[in-house]
């Protein structure tokens, strides 16, 4: 269990790391791909979650 952890630290920390020198060397495509790109993608996520939700809960009940 304790391996899995600092698995996971050691991740995140290169993750970080990796963004960290991706925003230095392109910080025009970084700031589009934060402030533009995650909302759609979160968007997207909802829209994408709802709809298994909800599409099979209409043909169940009928209303399609």
């Amino acid at each position: 269990m304790l391996h899995m952890l600092y698995a996971i630290h050691d991740f995140k920390e290169r993750a970080e790391i990796s963004a960290n020198c991706f925003a230095k060397l392109h910080p025009f495509v970084f700031f589009l791909s934060v402030f533009i790109g995650m909302p759609v993608l979160t968007l997207g996520a909802v829209f994408l979650f709802s709809s298994v939700l909800v599409v099979p809960m209409a043909l169940v009940l009928g209303w399609t």
